[in-house]
């Protein structure tokens, strides 16, 4: 069992082609591994090979390397969903069977396998990694200051790495924060100063995301973050000394940056009878921002971290919240585009990430049941006249010349029909048997509450039980 588990990382070709990614593009911005320690040690040695299956794990979603997702020659090319699990399991036993004994180790390579779930049900489980990365954390005393030892570079970089880490899962899983700052006698950004400029961005960016995640608390009675504390990213940049990094670097990190600027405006209801919301202007512009890096030709350069599509699903939330409340066709029909360039870079994604894959999902079925005759009815929260229409006219818009656009079949009712409506939007056919019609009788106003929830970040995100099959529908 233990030779099966060290066993398991991509042939050596393969692997050194990831590596090298890897520490080109994410090493900057995500250290995942301890350079000095993982290059110190014996190849074979446990600590070293859990080490390579991380930096296998930390890649395995982009597209760069999606040729080199192999582990053996009988299984051959795998999808990146099959990839990560089976490199999950690996690491998970090696860790399980102590066959790495450096805490340090354990401490990094656990916070990074609670970033990558590929199923509803494994996300509680991958949380528990974080808890336990946390935990180990704190019986080493990572959350104070340590002044005599030699190492305390590596462990201050070591618990930057799972501070920030600790604020994402609050953000993306509407958690609470575990490593709460009153513990701390030094603050992570005195910490982080000997760090790559990357990284030093990517903890700076988490504090932003800390400040936004105190107006979600039941306490706290402010709806955002005022202008004067909430920096211009190229403050940001300046700040960390990160003004040279590359320009895909730092368009992946201003994603992240981005995403906390929607976070940081609460959106509160108006009383008043038109009953919409009103986003701060910040909220607005972030999402916007997020769109147009995703559509400049430099985005396939992006690093698919994690949270990338979690921002995506922001700026797509945002819109969303837009076509619902705005009470100007002009605005909905804005609004509405955005949701459907977001809509398709998640669904790009899918095949990399569950969450794009689930947030995807969501919004074509909010799409597909604005269509229906029901949804296109005026009410008093929105303009009169039928969205349906609108959506037509956009979803044409943004196909390709020649291409039918998946709202332009009036005849929908059948398993057949829905079948090719997922085809015409993932350009892949789709078995019709495996489609549940009652999927589709979901009630428009639940669907919106779901993306709705999405920028709520006092409430667990558990995501609902979707039919989405990485593997076979996307």
């Amino acid at each position: 069992m233990e030779e099966q588990c060290l066993a398991i990382r991509p042939p050596e070709a393969h692997f050194r082609a990831m590596e090298l990614f890897y520490f080109e593009n994410v090493h900057p911005v995500l250290p995942v591994i301890d350079q000095s320690s993982y290059q110190g040690r014996e190849h074979n040695d446990g600590s070293n090979i859990l080490q390579s299956q991380a930096v296998c794990l930390a890649v395995h979603t982009n597209p760069a390397v999606r040729d080199h997702l192999w582990l053996s020659a009988h299984d051959g090319l795998l999808s990146p969903a099959e990839f990560g699990r089976k490199l999950l399991g690996a690491m998970r036993l090696n860790i399980e069977l102590a066959l790495t004994t450096d805490r340090a180790v354990l401490i990094r390579t656990l916070a990074t396998m609670s970033l990558f779930a590929y199923t509803r049900d494994a996300l509680e489980l991958h949380c528990q990694f974080f808890v336990r990365a946390a935990h180990l954390s704190f019986t080493i005393g990572l959350h104070q200051k340590q002044h005599n030892d030699g190492d305390e570079s590596i462990l201050d970089g070591l618990f930057c790495y799972v501070w920030a880490i600790d604020r994402l899962h609050a953000a993306m899983q509407g958690r609470p924060v575990i490593i709460q700052n009153h513990d701390m006698s030094v603050t992570p950004l005195e910490r982080s100063r000997q760090n790559t400029p990357g990284f030093r961005v990517f903890v700076r960016i988490s504090a932003l995301l800390e400040r936004a995640i105190e107006l979600y608390r039941p306490s706290c009675t402010s709806i955002k973050i005022p202008t004067s504390d909430f920096p211009s990213f190229e403050d940001v940049l300046g700040e960390c000394e990160a003004l040279k990094l590359p320009t895909h670097l730092m368009e992946t990190l201003e994603l992240f940056y981005h995403a906390v600027g929607i976070l940081s405006c609460r959106s509160q209801t108006i009383a008043s009878n038109r009953g919409f919301l009103a986003p701060c202007a910040r909220q607005t512009l972030s999402a916007a921002q997020i769109t147009s890096i995703l559509e400049d030709d430099t985005a396939r350069k992006l690093v698919l971290l994690p949270y990338v599509p979690y921002a995506i699903s922001l700026s797509l939330s945002t819109a969303h919240r837009q076509i619902r409340h705005s009470r100007v066709l002009k605005f909905q029909t804005i609004a509405r585009r955005k949701v459907l360039q977001n809509l398709r870079h998640l669904r790009d994604m899918s095949e990399f990430y569950w969450s794009a894959a689930v947030m995807a999902e969501l919004a074509r079925k909010s799409l597909f049941e604005a269509r229906s005759p029901h949804a296109g009815e005026p009410d008093a929260g929105r303009g009169g006249g039928s969205p349906s229409a609108a959506v037509q006219q956009d979803v044409a818009g943004t196909a390709n010349a020649g291409k039918q656009t998946m709202y332009e079949s009036n005849d929908l009712n059948g398993v057949e029909e829905l079948g090719d409506l997922l085809w015409r939007l993932y350009n892949k056919p789709v078995d019709a048997s495996m489609i549940d019609l009652d999927e589709y009788s979901w009630n428009v106003d639940h669907l919106d509450e779901l993306l709705d929830d999405n920028l709520e970040l006092s409430l667990p995100n558990f995501f609902p039980e979707l039919s989405v099959d990485m593997e076979n529908t996307f």
